[in-house]
C-alpha cells in the first residue's frame, strides 16, 4: 500500500514485480525498498526513509532437509519513523525464498520460511506496508512434513511439468498383453518343440506292444 497523506505524504510502497518482468530462470532479484516519506512544510524537519528490499536466496540440491526449528526469513525492511511534520518510511518488498530439490524435500517440526513485506514508518503521516515476497519450492520426489509459510508457497512438481515427463514416468519396454518382439522366435519353438514331444508320447502309448 502506498503511504497516507496528512498534511505529508507517507512514502510510496515497494513497486510490484510483474509476471512479464520476472521469472526464476533469467531474472532472479530481492525486493525492492520503500519510497521515502515527504515533508509537508518549508522547515527543516524531513521525511524519514524508506525501508529496505528483502534479498534472494537459492538452495539447489538432490535433496533437502529442514532441521527441526529451522528459520529462511526475507522479509523486508520496515519503513523509519519520523517527527511530525514530516512523513514515516515506506516498508520494503518480501524477498525471494527459491528451494529446487532433485528428490525430497522434508520439513522437521517449527520450520519457518517467511518472505514478508515491512512494516510502515509513522509520522505526520504513515508510510506504506511492504508488500510481501515469493517463495517456490520445486521438488522431483516428495514433499515430507509441513512447514510454516507465509506468504504462500508455490509449489512444482517437477515430474509432473510436461508431457513428456509423464511419459517417461509410465512408460515400460513391455505393454500389457504384449509378447515382446525380441523373445518371439525363441517363445515360439519352444511351444512348438513342447507340442512335439508330446505328440510323440500320446503315438507311443497308443500304439500296441511288441512281443
Amino acid at each position: 500500500s502506498n503511504g497516507a497523506t496528512v498534511g505529508a505524504t507517507g512514502g510510496a510502497r515497494g513497486s510490484l514485480i510483474n509476471s512479464t518482468q520476472f521469472n526464476f530462470d533469467t531474472l532472479f532479484f530481492g525486493g525492492n525498498g520503500g519510497g521515502a516519506g515527504g515533508c509537508g512544510n518549508a522547515n527543516a524537519t524531513t521525511g524519514a526513509a524508506g525501508g529496505a528490499g528483502a534479498g534472494a536466496l537459492k538452495i539447489s540440491a538432490v535433496s533437502i532437509v529442514f532441521e527441526a526449528n529451522t528459520s529462511i526469513l526475507a522479509n523486508g525492511g520496515a519503513g523509519a519513523n519520523a517527527t511530525s511534520p514530516g512523513a514515516g518510511g515506506g516498508g520494503g518488498s518480501g524477498g525471494v525464498v527459491y528451494l529446487v530439490s532433485q528428490q525430497n524435500v522434508q520439513f522437521a517440526a517449527n520450520v519457518t520460511i517467511n518472505s514478508l513485506g515491512g512494516i510502515a514508518g509513522t509520522g505526520g503521516a504513515s508510510g506504506g506496508q511492504g508488500d510481501n515476497g515469493v517463495i517456490r519450492i520445486d521438488y522431483g520426489g516428495d514433499l515430507i512434513g509441513n512447514g510454516q509459510f507465509s506468504p504462500s508457497p508455490t509449489f512444482v512438481d517437477t515430474n509432473s511439468t510436461s508431457a513428456q515427463a509423464q511419459l517417461e514416468k509410465f512408460s515400460s519396454d513391455i505393454s500389457c498383453g504384449v509378447v515382446p518382439r525380441e523373445g518371439m522366435n525363441s517363445s515360439f519353438w519352444q511351444i512348438f518343440l513342447g507340442f512335439g514331444i508330446a505328440a510323440l508320447f500320446i503315438k507311443r502309448k497308443k500304439s500296441p506292444q511288441l512281443k
